[in-house]
């Protein structure tokens, strides 16, 4: 089966690491069976990691890599993926986490829609984790609501979010819309820009491949004090969102709703208190 190199040449691949080898994570190692033997990919790595990583020498890809150990977020990274494509006058970004399994018929797949839906700009594919379907989904009072089936590819940003792995955005848009939100380092990052993107380019087309994304809300967390800060980093965005969004925002639900959760599976209070803290801030 030929591959679809035209594409491959007018997308720049944007990976953003933490903590994890380029080589070990699962958005690489998926996106090098979907290219194949290609030569025409560019990746560009965002190692936010405390420490950097030895990059392999590829014949399949071209691998721009930019390490930041103070950690910005996901939106800073995918930001500054932008200008490495401006600079080499790629037409497409291609956005992923280390955390999403990609599968072999990603290029055809977005091919076959550009092709079919010319006048779109954003494409993405089914996200799915262990519990089901997780992107895309519906917002509801500011929290993320799943949905059981999508089956109509051609969707609006204003019904509907994205999470950001996965996402084929063309670099006129991505630009239209502003860019990612870098107050958003993580939590809530896909959702402003989703916002964003309801405003600029609404439509995004949705491709038939299903990708398997680690979520860390559904995945077995067993180290309750980096889980503590991960919620407090959670409950700023929550606030942050509410703060400046348009979207009606129920900190009550949205919050104490994790804390309740995170609260059971580790059998302590302190989320019930965290959660409070923000829902019912002293003024």
């Amino acid at each position: 089966m030929t591959k679809p190199i035209f594409l491959l040449d007018e997308i720049l691949i944007i990976i953003v690491l933490y903590k994890q080898s380029l080589t070990e994570c699962e958005s690489f190692k998926s996106i090098q069976l979907a290219i194949g033997q290609s030569s025409d990919a560019t990746l560009y790595v965002y190692d936010n990691s405390p420490k950097p990583d030895v990059i392999p020498d590829l014949n399949s890809m071209k691998i721009k890599y930019h390490h930041n150990p103070s950690n910005p977020g996901v939106s800073k990274a995918y930001n500054e993926g932008l200008k490495v494509a401006v600079e080499l006058n790629k037409k497409w970004l291609l956005l992923a986490d280390q955390d999403t399994e990609f599968p072999s018929s990603l290029f055809f797949d977005y091919s076959h829609a550009i092709q079919h839906h010319p006048q779109v700009t954003i494409f993405v594919p089914y996200v799915n984790d262990s519990v089901g379907l997780l992107s895309p989904f519906r917002l509801i009072w500011g929290k993320g609501s799943r949905l059981k089936a999508l089956d109509i590819p051609l969707q609006s940003f204003r019904n509907y979010k994205t999470i950001n792995s996965g996402m084929l955005i063309s670099v006129a848009t991505f630009e239209r819309a502003g860019g990612y939100d870098e107050r958003f380092p993580l939590d809530y990052s896909d959702i402003s820009f989703s916002d964003r993107l309801a405003v600029y380019d609404s439509s995004f087309v949705l491709i038939p491949s299903t990708c398997y994304h680690h979520f860390s809300a559904t995945s077995n967390i067993t180290d309750i004090l980096s889980e503590i800060e991960r919620f407090k980093s959670f409950c700023k965005a929550v606030t942050l969102y509410k703060k400046t969004s348009n979207q009606f925002v129920s900190r009550i639900w949205v919050i104490l709703a994790r804390a309740l959760k995170l609260s059971f599976q580790f059998k302590t209070f302190s989320f019930i208190k965290i959660g409070l803290k923000h829902t019912f801030p002293i003024r």
